[in-house]
């Protein structure tokens, strides 16, 4: 995923920068249904972004509706 602007989500103080992210999701089926159903177990964020080639980097958990908030806000940016 990329973001065109610095941006912060918890679990961090400070903001993010710019670039593009690693995400993980882990989802499960939820058996029992009579369709194909899926629950979010996990999102997870690799930092630091991709284009800054750092070899050292780090898996942090977030929160699905926090990272969907902050695309939304990066999208109305300029």
């Amino acid at each position: 995923m990329t973001f065109n602007n610095p941006f912060r989500l918890p679990p961090f103080d400070e903001n993010l920068p710019a670039g593009s992210y690693v995400l993980i999701v882990d989802d499960e089926d939820i058996s029992g249904t009579t369709f194909i159903a899926y629950r979010r177990v996990a999102t997870l964020l690799q930092v630091p972004a991709v284009a800054l080639g750092l070899t050292q980097q780090e898996i942090y958990s977030i929160d699905h509706n926090d990272l969907t908030q902050a695309l939304q806000t990066d999208r109305t940016l300029p």
